[in-house]
């Protein structure tokens, strides 16, 4: 309960900084832009006053939304905003007295591991993939960084972009990418860390607020099976066994499984399934069940999450 309370100030705070180094920094912008800074000792303290009661607003609404997520769902959900909020402070080096180039990086660096990170939140919570999904969103800051490291290097110099199309063309994946999600995830990742690394910040953030919240909206309205516990039941044995005694089994056994693999050849049959399962004592009493009522038949069961 400590704990509990401790994150949703946090929270709370990361919310109000956001909205009030938002603020801020956009009034003092504009007036260097103007070059007239005089109005500044009255613009800033309206701008912190707007900023937090945006940052309140702001809170209250997250507040409302993300218990629907579901107890860990919503802690995952936010500890990714609170990166994300935290990373906004980035701004103020836009005011540094340094050239454009080196406070560009800071900011593009600092929102990139912040996007990134609430991108992996998003992914865990309202990812279909059968994967370990908070496992793989791990990598996400770590890859959004380094892109945006390698674009603002090569960004001015023909001949390292040529360099670099030389040196990716030698790297060989050997990790397979199992589903298209996880794909899809990767490039919207590469692409934040393109976008900053460019410094093209406003662009950047557009487009990951429209395709964070378009993507949340889509698996709202259509939302995918998801097994987050899942193990792959494999079944082999007699081919007198009778499937529809077989399907019942599982039906009642099992509730909601997929199935991924049927064959039948000569006197053997392979079946495998999908199921969510939600403990070793579970999988061990359904274990023997399955012995009783097909001892002509063998099994194994492998936790999928495990598969990456």
């Amino acid at each position: 309960m400590k704990d509990q309370t401790k994150l949703v100030r946090f929270f709370g705070a990361s919310c109000a900084v956001a909205c009030m180094s938002a603020a801020t920094v956009y009034v003092v912008l504009k007036a260097l832009y103007r070059s007239d800074i005089s109005p500044l000792m009255t613009q800033v303290p309206v701008a912190l006053a707007a900023g937090l009661v945006a940052g309140l607003v702001y809170c209250f609404v997250m507040r409302r939304l993300l218990p629907a997520a579901g107890g860990r769902n919503s802690q995952e959900l936010s500890r990714g905003l609170m990166w994300f909020n935290w990373s906004v402070l980035g701004i103020f080096a836009l005011l540094l007295p340094v050239e454009a180039q080196y406070s560009n990086f800071v900011v593009g660096l600092v929102l990139a591991a912040g996007c990134a990170r609430l991108i992996g939140a998003i992914y865990t919570v309202f990812g279909a993939s059968l994967s370990n999904r908070r496992r793989f969103a791990g990598n996400f800051v770590m890859l959004a960084v380094t892109t945006m490291m390698v674009i603002s290097v090569v960004k001015s110099s023909l001949a390292l972009s040529l360099g670099l199309v030389g040196a990716l063309s030698i790297v060989r994946f050997r990790t397979a990418v199992k589903e298209p999600e996880e794909l899809a995830f990767l490039f919207f990742t590469i692409a934040i860390g393109l976008g900053f690394g460019a410094a093209r910040f406003d662009y950047t953030l557009i487009g990951f607020w429209t395709v964070s919240l378009g993507y949340i909206a889509f698996r709202r309205l259509t939302p995918a099976q998801k097994m987050d516990n899942a193990y792959l039941l494999s079944f082999w044995g007699s081919g007198d066994t009778n499937a529809g005694d077989f399907e019942a089994f599982m039906q009642k056994e099992l509730g909601e499984y997929e199935l991924t693999r049927f064959e039948r050849s000569g006197e053997s049959l392979h079946v495998s399934l999908l199921a969510e399962l939600e403990s070793v004592a579970v999988c061990a009493g359904f274990g023997e069940r399955f012995k009783a009522q097909f001892p002509d038949m063998d099994m194994n069961i492998v936790q999928t999450r495990g598969l990456s």
